[in-house]
């Protein structure tokens, strides 16, 4: 049976984490000063995320700036919080604000362009004080669609997202009989 994504991706992050038994500081370090995602691509460690990516989905397609910025992303990532969903944690209140504005966590939605992306992305982990949910960065990143932007939306505020939500009643088209 293979992986999720982004279990995959949890694996190569905790292998590269310094209480690993051989972590890759190295590879961590110049990923966390790549300025763009060509920059990650240079990285070897971003090769043998694809890697391991390619093994557990061989279908997906491959979006090379999107796995550039996932890996740098990840880089800056120092506590995995499987619990929440990365925009959840966006959203939490520290004292009576959410960790990320809304106004930063808009233009984190609507950065345009990878390498704006990855900028955005970094800046809100660090905000976050390098507070992510790793496996839901990289499915979400990895497949950076309209719906996982809603996805997030909904996660930022504490709402149930679409899916999890009940469906609407439709509305009832009046009959013959029930007309007056």
């Amino acid at each position: 049976m293979s992986d999720t994504v982004g279990e995959t991706a949890r694996r190569w992050w905790r292998r590269h984490q310094p209480d690993a038994p051989r972590p890759d500081a190295a590879g961590f370090a110049q990923l966390r000063r790549a300025v763009t995602p060509v920059e990650a691509l240079m990285v070897p460690a971003t090769h043998a995320l694809d890697a391991a990516l390619a093994e557990a989905r061989p279908d997906r397609s491959r979006d090379w700036q999107a796995l550039g910025v996932l890996a740098a992303t990840l880089a800056h990532v120092r506590v995995d919080a499987p619990a929440r969903r990365t925009a959840a944690i966006f959203g939490e209140k520290r004292g009576d604000r959410p960790v990320l504005s809304p106004l930063r966590f808009q233009r984190l939605l609507q950065a345009d362009g990878w390498p704006a992306r990855m900028a955005a992305f970094r800046r809100a982990i660090a905000v976050a004080d390098g507070h992510a949910n790793v496996a839901d960065l990289a499915d979400s990143l990895l497949a950076w669609t309209d719906i996982a932007r809603t996805r997030w939306m909904f996660a930022y505020f504490g709402a149930p997202s679409p899916r999890a939500a009940e469906p609407a009643a439709e509305p009832s088209e009046p009959t013959e009989d029930s007309a007056p």
